[in-house]
């Protein structure tokens, strides 16, 4: 449905939001209604609609990239809530020297419990732009902006600002399916607006998002990354370094960044900002575009490096001679799925079991601790036809806990499995990565070299340029640079149990000297 501020259907039997104050500015006035009608949506429909609206600080900051030069401006709003980017955008345009003459908002939003509100903000925008000498058109759009995104949209607007919902996608949903033939299929559907949005932006257009990180690296969104950067240039990125502090109000912790990209543009220089929260002044430094996606990274990585020192980082990785593929080895995600194999599972090693290998059982020294006595997970699986070909040949390994807590010391930690339980065969449980051979074990002294590289400063920081979670993925591993094997086998000669951050740090400085 498309209106100039039509009232929604049924609007009697909604719940009354208080008008705010007159005295408020536009953003406040906002924001006011915000806060309002976040009292009135309940978290577990809050969570169905993946909704977390924006507050104006954030709405401030994100629209303060918008070129204003326009003699005519078409702002869409896709997810709009209450209106708080519309309006926050509606300030900029008025806070500016050079202002538009004509100015057409529209607003996407599918909640019936936001139409009252939205329709307040709008109407609010619409007089702030008359009272200036604005032309203003508005459009409510109450029907649902990803089906608007698969209807393969013209590109009719100028400037598109977006806090998208955040909500994992079924890939095994018939949208889904519909997202995938679309070329639109991601995990997550913030993308998928993100995405849409790009779509319905004309050349020269902007698309200004504020997102998790999760979309900058990780096999999932590969096929976005390499959309956004086709379709895009990306001009300017701002990290929230704190996962709790920008969406504090509805306790969100996701390490969050807003994107300013133009549709069909070239650059040569990304701006980079950051801060830790809404309060904090935020840093900022230019990047060459080249720093922060690298030329002919086949992953399209977008790195955020957080130190001016990371060129230096990124250089000394790239030095590096080798991929995992010329040293003939890969890396894979843990075979065993514990609860789908919960009947095969036991506390303790027994007849008929053999270890199996959780994160829970890596070591502070490096090395694993099994079985681990009072183990709150499990030390063993039954070896049987129904679990033999989720486990993997007894030997060596390097493995990496595929997630850690956002406080650790390092992303990537990394513990050596030296295969001298009694056994054929062991399990290693989904929440690891472990490389191997061909599906082989390792020699050891390659296990023993990959762990001392992989617990290094070096990894560590190289990792956090383009890893802003919490998760290590085995794509992201794949996709760094390491050691040939004769350097492998130096860091294994001086490998022992409990080695300081200080001592592999130098026999890593001392194999690239």
């Amino acid at each position: 449905m498309t209106s100039a501020t039509a009232s929604p259907a049924n609007s009697s039997a909604l719940p009354a939001v208080p008008s705010p104050e007159p005295q408020l500015d536009l953003v406040s006035a906002t924001d006011h209604l915000r806060m309002q009608v976040n009292k009135l949506l309940s978290s577990n429909r809050r969570v169905e609609l993946g909704q977390f609206m924006t507050p104006a600080p954030i709405a401030r900051l994100m629209t303060s990239s918008i070129d204003v030069t326009r003699d005519e401006i078409r702002l869409v709003d896709p997810g709009a809530g209450v209106g708080s980017l519309t309006a926050a955008a509606v300030e900029r345009i008025l806070t500016s020297p050079t202002r538009p003459r004509r100015v057409i908002l529209t607003a996407f939003e599918v909640e019936p419990l936001m139409h009252g509100a939205l329709n307040t903000t709008l109407r609010l925008c619409r007089d702030a732009l008359a009272a200036a000498g604005i032309e203003c058109e508005l459009r409510l759009r109450t029907e649902d902006f990803i089906e608007y995104a698969l209807s393969d949209p013209e590109p009719e607007f100028d400037i598109a600002v977006i806090n998208p919902p955040y909500r994992k996608l079924n890939t095994r949903s018939e949208s889904y399916g519909r997202l995938r033939a679309a070329g639109i299929a991601t995990p997550n559907l913030y993308a998928v607006f993100w995405a849409g949005a790009i779509a319905a932006t004309a050349p020269g257009g902007q698309i200004i998002t504020i997102t998790p990180r999760s979309f900058c690296n990780g096999t999932y969104f590969k096929k976005f990354r390499q959309y956004l950067l086709e379709k895009t240039a990306i001009k300017w990125l701002h990290v929230f370094e704190s996962r709790s502090k920008a969406f504090a109000e509805d306790d969100v912790l996701q390490e969050n960044v807003i994107t300013s990209a133009v549709r069909g543009a070239c650059t040569t220089t990304v701006r980079l900002s950051r801060s830790r929260g809404l309060e904090n002044e935020p840093t900022e430094r230019v990047l060459a575009a080249a720093d922060v996606v690298h030329e002919g990274d086949s992953e399209h990585f977008i790195r955020l490096p957080a130190e001016p020192k990371a060129q230096i980082v990124r250089d000394r990785m790239n030095r590096l001679p080798c991929d995992l593929k010329s040293l003939g080895l890969t890396v894979s995600t843990g075979r065993v799925v514990d609860f789908r194999v919960r009947d095969h599972l036991r506390r303790d090693p027994g007849p008929s079991t053999v270890p199996l290998i959780y994160p829970g059982h890596f070591g502070d020294d490096g090395l694993l601790q099994w079985p681990r006595p009072g183990f709150k997970k499990h030390n063993a699986i039954v070896r049987n036809d129904t679990t033999l070909r989720q486990l993997n040949t007894n030997g060596w390994y390097t493995l990496v806990r595929r997630f850690s807590a956002k406080e650790e010391r390092r992303r990537v930690v990394a513990a050596i499995y030296d295969g001298s339980t009694d056994c054929d065969v062991l399990g290693f449980e989904n929440h690891l990565n472990y490389y191997h051979q061909g599906g082989a074990p390792l020699e050891s002294e390659v296990a023993k070299g990959l762990s001392v590289f992989l617990n290094s400063t070096l990894v560590d920081e190289y990792f956090r340029q383009f890893n802003g979670h919490t998760q290590v993925n085995a794509g992201d591993l794949r996709s760094l640079r390491y050691p040939e094997r004769a350097s492998l086998q130096k860091l294994a000669a001086e490998w022992k149990p409990g080695l300081t951050q200080d001592a592999i740090d130098q026999l890593v400085d001392s194999i690239e000297a």
